[in-house]
């Protein structure tokens, strides 16, 4: 608008210098240019910053001099000359920062993830690690101040407890352990001599009809009387002499008198069985009685001869007794061994 307001003010202005008449035309032209610049001066009070064009403003009286007008609308156009080159100016330079601000995109959009995004990420993985490493080491931490605590809270005397009573189970495992070495030794021992038994017994049930000698007797046995005794006692002693020797560490260390009388009471008994089945051997077969370990051991030395003693049994001999008796004893047997596992 300007542009095209600026030819026709032009001409007013050469008429007004050459102080010539204005026609009607001239009066229309010069409506119209001030409408024109009114216009102008609203749009640029609408921009911002530019609150100071509102003195501005043309207040054109009717029937003012022409003169007068001409000179203001001249200094007018001059400002607003002014003011629009220096617009141009801040545009041209806004388009120039757009225009470098576009570059600057398109750089970083072309431009592939650099070593700094994949050192971020390392950086992350790492500091995810040392979290998690951070929060094992504290949750240790924790459970060791709890322990710590419940270890204070127990004292020097529960320590001392707690440890006796871990080295006693472990010392009561281990008798166990053992004991079951000696009942292992012990059982087949037994078996032993009830293989001998049956075979006495098969053999005598072979010559139903006669008497048989001492001498088809040693013939089925593998060994002799007295070795068989000998190898029990000897079993006998070791067995005896171990027990002692547990019954004596336990007491030590657990300190219970109560515990150590039922175990010298259940070592004293599991002895006179040892020894009462080890002495029986072979001879329970011909209805002997089961007695205590005094009476088998002053028997043995009362009869030194085994021939005669052998001799002597097969006199008193009752068949139906005898087996009556070998019957009980595998029953005893039985239950026994049954309570052993259990």
């Amino acid at each position: 608008k300007l542009q095209n307001t600026s030819p026709k003010l032009k001409q007013l202005a050469q008429k007004a210098a050459s102080r010539l008449q204005f026609e009607a035309a001239d009066d229309q032209a010069f409506i119209a240019v001030q409408n024109a610049i009114e216009e102008v001066i609203l749009e640029l009070q609408k921009l911002p910053g530019l609150s100071y064009l509102e003195e501005l403003k043309l207040v054109l009286p009717p029937g003012a001099p022409s003169s007068s007008l001409t000179e203001r609308l001249l200094r007018q156009n001059a400002e607003l000359t002014g003011f629009v080159s220096r617009l141009s100016e801040e545009k041209n330079n806004l388009r120039n920062a757009v225009v470098k601000l576009e570059e600057e995109l398109r750089r970083y959009h072309h431009r592939k993830p650099s070593g700094d995004y994949e050192m971020w990420n390392r950086e992350k993985l790492s500091l995810q690690k040392s979290l998690k490493q951070a929060e094992l080491e504290v949750s240790k931490l924790r459970a060791e101040l709890r322990s710590e605590a419940f270890l204070r809270e127990l004292g020097s005397d529960s320590e001392n407890a707690l440890l006796r009573r871990i080295y006693g189970k472990y010392l009561r495992a281990e008798s166990f352990r053992k004991a079951l070495i000696y009942q292992k030794k012990y059982l087949l021992l037994l078996l032993g001599g009830f293989q001998e038994c049956e075979e006495a017994t098969l053999a005598l049930i072979a010559r139903m009809g006669g008497q048989p000698s001492y001498t088809d007797l040693e013939v089925i046995m593998h060994h002799s009387k007295g070795f068989t005794r000998f190898r029990s006692a000897v079993r006998v002693s070791i067995a005896i002499s171990r027990m002692k020797f547990l019954v004596r560490r336990w007491h030590r260390v657990t300190g219970s008198g109560i515990l150590s009388i039922s175990r010298d009471v259940f070592s004293q008994n599991t002895g006179n069985e040892l020894r009462s089945d080890s002495f029986s051997g072979g001879m329970d077969l011909y209805g002997e009685q089961r007695h205590s370990y005094r009476s088998r051991f002053h028997g043995t030395h009362a009869d030194l001869n085994p021939v005669s003693f052998a001799c002597s049994q097969l006199q008193n001999y009752d068949p139906e007794r005898a087996l009556t008796d070998y019957i009980h004893r595998l029953e005893a047997l039985q239950r026994r061994l049954g309570s052993v596992q259990s």
